[in-house]
């Protein structure tokens, strides 16, 4: 202490103060010291042993720390809510983030410096639509291309995929499907909320999207009006009409020897997987339970070797799958869900899948053995505010976290992790500057201050050089309202704002939340009268109606029944299939005609058709009558056919690229013991899901065909004239599947099929 009462240690740091020589300083950085300030404080021993499981104590955090990248935090806080989404670029030096804000951060993490740890960039994906009441919606993921950090993908909480530049600019917005359409697989795009995405593991222009509309669709980066698939999931839950929401999607990289993997998670709690190159109309494999129903599987990935699956479901659980034998879980533990809260919580495995990672609601990050799924380290991250997202970075070898109060973390070890955080403690901290803060600073020109100068003709507002004008969107008027005009006030916070109710508590809890689940016939007779009472309001029914009878309701089986026999009644009268006589087909010259007639029967057939048939022919457009053939339409008549598929539908193709569908449909007439079979072969030019499905009839399906038929007269080899009918559909529809396999010989061996037509 000196006789001005300053002691040694504040005299040195006011040497450190203050400058000791004139002009420009060259400072150094102890990076050792800063990296050291970002140690991580270590876990309270109790908590720890809570934590932890009793067989692991004796295991050191010392260990831990140097086996896994967790030993220092370097802390990123740039959303005001919470943080839903990370990824980063394959080099490691761009960070994107999502988050409820509705907003997403670009990060360079080369580029900025311990003072200067921001997003250089903030990006609202809907900032496209200049109006006051455009819309903005949470940000569920932003996905960067495992092979291109040129480009990210993001799925927001509407139908529609977005695909921005790596600096943040808007290149593709695909398609929207049509909400009134039913059938979904003549959309163009999703009809409802996208929830999850993936990139294709070795094809950097594909990626595939999932949505509550319960499709899976793959699409092609290059192409933005339409979809390249469209897998639909058909749901069997029992009142959701075969549709479900699709809550999560993955796609992994291939097997030692096999194709890659899609698999999705959906709420009616099935796990399916495709075959990642196709076929996509039948799954690979598919569990119904692999989660509780009405539950959001928010978490889900694939191991690197494409054997493994793991799902975090709204159950609880945390579930491992082996894709070699995809029936029952290879482990389950118990895991507190927030995915009714936050749907985008996700788990991850570590990049060599020696490990998984995921958080919790109290803000722990848990790293599990992927052999049992038991916790291997558990550390805190955000105490008292749920972990939503995480991503371990390959190349960084760097763990990166979002929390439910908007902080993103990166944690890492100085001694096997590279970049990244490590970039960024490397380097001196940056004098700030007061004009480094443009709210701070008033901008100036020659005719003095600019920021509130009225222009000329009355017309007061910014000048065209202040900040106010190079910025129209940012602070605030000199009335104090918003400068943008899309963006509201945030809300106050409210109890209600600040979770979602819980499903089951709603349902236990409060009356009449599930009347849609009762029966009104039970509703409506606790309020019959019991036995002597008098009825109100059905008693003129005693002596009109003593005894009640109540409608008897056919079961599936028998409207199926009744449907198929009232078709045959209508479309198949005994007496057109009665007068057909097949001739065998190696007389026919034509391979195009479907039947060889004789001239009695082409008479019969003529006079039949004629009445009832001539003026729905002459109703038909130029454009249907010729889709086959030049014949005028006067010479067309219509015919319809019900029988059983013969053989299996070939593609053939016509001229070009333009392909037909032939295939033979048989019916059978005449008594058991004088039974005959009549062959018809039929084309149909149908292209897209209608040829695939057509292509996918099994033999022996009972069909009904409306077709064109035209008759065509010729001189065969002999000298005998001959008839051909020709057939071509217009429309199909699969009355009945196949029948047993004995039923399928049986048809197989009726006369007149010959093998190869």
């Amino acid at each position: 202490m000196d006789h001005n009462g300053l002691s040694a240690e504040d005299d040195e740091a006011m040497r450190e103060f203050m400058p000791a020589s004139f002009g420009k300083q060259h400072t150094s950085v102890n990076v050792e010291a800063q990296i050291e300030r970002c140690r991580r404080v270590p876990q309270n021993p109790a908590k720890a042993a809570e934590e932890k499981d009793s067989d692991d104590d004796s295991d050191s955090d010392e260990d831990d720390d140097d086996e896994f990248p967790i030993s220092h935090e370097l802390i990123i806080k740039t959303h005001d809510r919470a943080v839903t989404t990370i990824t980063l670029d394959p080099s490691g030096t761009r960070l994107v983030t999502g988050s409820n804000d509705c907003n997403i951060k670009l990060h360079d993490l080369s580029a900025m410096t311990p003072t200067t740890i921001r997003a250089f960039k903030t990006v609202d994906p809907f900032s496209t639509k200049p109006s006051a009441a455009a819309e903005s919606h949470s940000v569920h993921q932003v996905l960067f291309s495992p092979h291109s950090g040129n480009q990210f993908l993001v799925i927001t909480a509407t139908s529609q995929a977005r695909l921005f530049s790596r600096d943040g600019d808007l290149q593709t917005e695909y398609q929207k499907g049509d909400m009134y359409l039913r059938d979904k697989h003549n959309t163009k795009g999703h009809t409802s909320e996208v929830t999850s995405g993936a990139w294709h593991p070795t094809n950097r222009d594909r990626f595939v999207t999932a949505g509550t509309d319960s499709t899976v669709r793959i699409w092609d980066v290059n192409k933005r009006f339409k979809q390249e698939e469209v897998i639909v999931h058909k749901s069997r839950m029992a009142g959701s009409a075969g549709m479900t929401r699709m809550t999560a999607i993955a796609w992994g990289a291939a097997a030692e020897g096999g194709s890659s993997i899609l698999v999705a998670a959906a709420l009616d709690g099935s796990l399916v997987m495709w075959g990642g190159e196709g076929p996509y109309h039948r799954p690979t494999g598919e569990i119904r339970d692999a989660h509780a129903k009405d539950t959001w599987t928010s978490g889900l990935d694939i191991s690197a070797d494409g054997r493994l699956v793991i799902t975090r479901g709204g159950d609880d659980t945390i579930k491992l799958w082996d894709t070699r034998k995809f029936k029952t879980p290879v482990s389950t533990v118990s895991h507190i869900s927030t995915s009714s809260q936050y749907p985008s919580s996700n788990i991850k495995f570590s990049p060599n899948s020696s490990s998984v990672i995921t958080g919790s609601d109290t803000g722990h990050l848990h790293i599990l053995n992927p052999a049992t799924l038991r916790p291997e380290v558990v550390i805190p991250v955000t105490p008292a505010s749920p972990l939503i997202t995480v991503n371990w970075h390959p190349k960084l070898n760097q763990i990166f976290t979002g929390s439910a109060n908007g902080q993103t973390t990166i944690l890492f070890n100085p001694t096997i992790s590279t970049n990244g955080a490590l970039t960024i403690l490397s380097k001196a901290p940056k004098k700030r500057h007061i004009d480094d803060n443009a709210s701070l600073t008033t901008d100036m020109d020659p005719l003095g201050m600019a920021g509130d100068s009225v222009g000329s003709g009355g017309k007061g507002g910014p000048h065209a050089g202040s900040f106010a004008a190079r910025h129209p969107t940012i602070g605030l008027t000199a009335s104090g309202k918003s400068r943008d005009p899309r963006r509201p006030h945030m809300p106050a916070t409210t109890p209600f704002a600040k979770s979602t109710p819980d499903q089951r508590h709603v349902r236990e809890n409060i009356a009449f939340s599930e009347m849609r689940d009762e029966d009104p016939r039970e509703a409506l007779l606790k309020y019959e009268p019991k036995k002597g009472e008098e009825k109100l309001f059905t008693g003129a029914w005693d002596v009109n109606q003593p005894n009640a009878v109540y409608k008897d309701y056919d079961s599936d089986e028998e409207r199926e029944a009744k449907r198929v026999k009232k078709s045959l009644q209508t479309f198949a009268p005994k007496r057109f299939y009665a007068n057909i006589n097949t001739i065998p087909a190696t007389t026919n010259p034509h391979p195009t005609t479907t039947l060889c007639l004789t001239r009695s029967v082409q008479l019969k057939i003529l006079n039949m058709f004629s009445s009832t048939f001539r003026a729905t022919s002459r109703l038909a457009t130029i454009p249907s009558a010729r889709s086959f053939s030049s014949t005028p339409r006067a010479s067309l008549a219509r015919m319809s056919i019900i029988g059983r598929l013969g053989t299996a539908p070939e593609e053939v193709t016509v001229s070009g690229d333009r392909t037909l569908v032939r295939y033979v449909i048989g019916t059978s007439y005449g008594k058991a013991e004088n039974q005959k079979t009549s062959w018809f072969r039929v084309a149909s030019f149908v292209q897209g899901a209608q040829k695939e499905f057509l292509m996918n009839v099994q033999k022996g399906s009972l069909l009904y065909i409306d077709a064109d038929a035209r008759m065509e007269v010729y001189t065969d080899t002999e000298g005998n004239k001959k008839s051909n009918l020709s057939l071509v559909a217009r429309n199909f529809d699969v009355l009945q599947r196949p029948r047993n396999q004995e039923e399928h010989a049986q048809d197989a061996n009726d006369e007149g099929l010959v093998e190869g037509r």
